[in-house]
């Protein structure tokens, strides 16, 4: 079984890091079958090529960033564009016709993705990992994805069941849809204390006074992650004693967010407490320096790797009561569940969890138990196999369910 997957970005968002740990763990067929042979097509080059190179993924760039001068005439870049569309388009066919599946994991890629379906009759496979509402799509381009989808996709792979609830409320077949979780592997998440101390005085600061209670926002920088949203709460809170690490960045042209935040900081006071940490690669060593996870979107999150990456190191997590979180997390258990776009509710919970070390420990403790058993990455290639297998064997027996999606 060849199948061919395909990623609109170079950069390294949530579904690109989905992706990677599929590609890089799913080459065993855990049922003793064919083995899965796989291929990496990127509409464009950037960091995520660079993590399949250090991977030994096989993968391709289709086309390379076309360069924008500023002295050429709109109308000649979007010609120049177009074209090299075209010709990504036609690499992407001959791929297409090399391979027994394509799995489209981005929305561009999707629509991609269905032209080469409609051209070499190669099954499609969509892996959603958006909520398709208008909070974050366009009606027309909401509507485009959900046709192809129900026209082009013989499965649609939902990241979680708020994912898969908004695609069916767009006019989605419920039939063609699957939910199952991204996977993680847990022991990446257990940190030795001597990781945790050399990191701590790498950071310097504040980190390394025992007094300073710690708060971790791990997301890429974008409005409706609501990193500002936090901000205000940590003003409203006026705890010099809390100090918050800021990681991530901008990803598809929000670096006008990034300067806003830096400037929210300053006018708000927030100087000494707050720290940008830029985009990082050792995400579960800097989680075990938090005593605390705050995750704080405007709009609904479709999954929130971070919310499980959290759960497997321990932590306690402040997450809102909407979109995927309540689903991850049970209240007052392995998390705690906000009001959303409330700064008000997000600063009593942070002051509340504060004062309650004991609460913490015993929902950190809890939230790494729950998620080693339902995000396993083992189980979730397993089901994303089996899935993959049944498309193109659909007269077989399915070995095993094809979902992790059981909240």
């Amino acid at each position: 079984m060849k199948v061919l997957f395909l990623d609109q970005s170079g950069e390294l968002g949530g579904a690109e890091l989905c992706l990677l740990d599929i590609v890089a763990q799913i080459s065993c067929d855990p049922a003793g079958r064919d083995a899965l042979e796989s291929q990496v097509a990127l509409l464009s080059a950037g960091p995520f090529q660079d993590r399949l190179t250090q991977a030994n993924i096989d993968h391709v760039v289709l086309r390379e960033r076309p360069p924008h001068p500023k002295d050429r005439a709109f109308f000649s870049r979007r010609l120049r564009e177009l074209f090299s569309l075209c010709h990504c388009l036609g690499d992407l066919i001959q791929l297409a016709r090399n391979s027994d599946l394509i799995y489209a994991n981005t929305s561009k890629a999707m629509v991609m993705g269905a032209i080469a379906h409609l051209i070499t009759g190669r099954p499609l496979v969509y892996h959603l990992h958006d909520i398709l509402t208008p909070q974050h799509f366009l009606w027309l381009n909401r509507n485009l994805l959900v046709q192809l989808a129900n026209s082009c996709a013989t499965q649609v792979i939902a990241n979680s069941h708020a994912t898969q609830q908004a695609f069916i409320a767009a006019g989605g077949h419920m039939a063609k849809s699957q939910v199952i979780y991204n996977g993680f592997l847990p022991e990446q998440f257990r940190i030795e204390p001597a990781q945790q101390q050399a990191l701590r005085q790498s950071l310097g600061g504040k980190l390394s006074d025992d007094e300073t209670f710690t708060i971790g926002c791990f997301s890429r920088f974008a409005p409706w992650k609501g990193q500002h949203l936090l901000l205000e709460s940590l003003a409203k809170l006026n705890d010099p004693q809390v100090r918050l690490l800021l990681v991530g960045d901008s990803l598809f042209g929000e670096e006008a967010y990034v300067l806003k935040l830096r400037k929210q900081v300053e006018r708000l006071g927030l100087t000494e407490q707050v720290q940008f940490l830029g985009f990082r690669d050792d995400v579960p060593q800097l989680l075990a320096l938090c005593d605390l996870l705050v995750h704080s979107p405007v709009a609904p999150e479709p999954f929130g790797r971070v919310i499980v990456e959290a759960m497997l190191g321990g932590k306690a997590i402040i997450a809102p009561a909407e979109g995927s979180s309540p689903e991850l997390l049970r209240h007052g258990q392995t998390g705690w569940l906000i009001e959303p776009r409330s700064s008000e509710s997000l600063a009593l919970a942070i002051q509340t969890l504060k004062a309650e070390p004991e609460l913490r420990l015993r929902m950190g403790q809890a939230a790494a138990q729950a998620a080693q058993q339902r995000f396993h990455l083992y189980q979730t290639n397993q089901a994303i196999f089996e899935l993959l297998h049944h498309t193109l064997n659909p007269d077989l027996m399915v070995a095993s369910p094809v979902t992790t999606g059981v909240p």
